[in-house]
């Protein structure tokens, strides 16, 4: 069974030396030290950073594989329209014989 401590004050943020030798230490009597901060980020993990890192970077490979590959999914399975089978009168184009005032 441990017991929870918490350390504040100008010594918060600090690694806290785990001494086996010093009885006084929370870390000699089997408690967990949690380090509070009031208004201060927390040291960055290096090793969530890198997970972090992975993650999105796997995420990212996995968005533009599968746009490249497989693009219906975003578009749709229809057939676009044949531009080659559209009147001119569709598209706006005067007639050949068309005389402007």
């Amino acid at each position: 069974m441990f017991f929870l401590y918490f350390k504040s004050g100008s010594k918060a943020g600090k690694r806290i030396p785990e001494s086996t030798t010093n009885r006084r230490s929370p870390a000699f009597l089997g408690l967990v030290v949690i380090v509070l901060r009031y208004r201060q980020a927390p040291d960055p993990d290096r090793r969530a950073s890198g997970f972090g890192l992975l993650l999105s970077s796997f995420m990212w490979f996995w968005i533009l594989w599968h746009s490249w590959h497989a693009p219906e999914e975003l578009y749709g399975h229809f057939v676009g329209p044949d531009p080659s089978k559209w009147t001119d009168e569709e598209l706006g184009i005067p007639p050949d014989d068309y005389v402007e005032d």
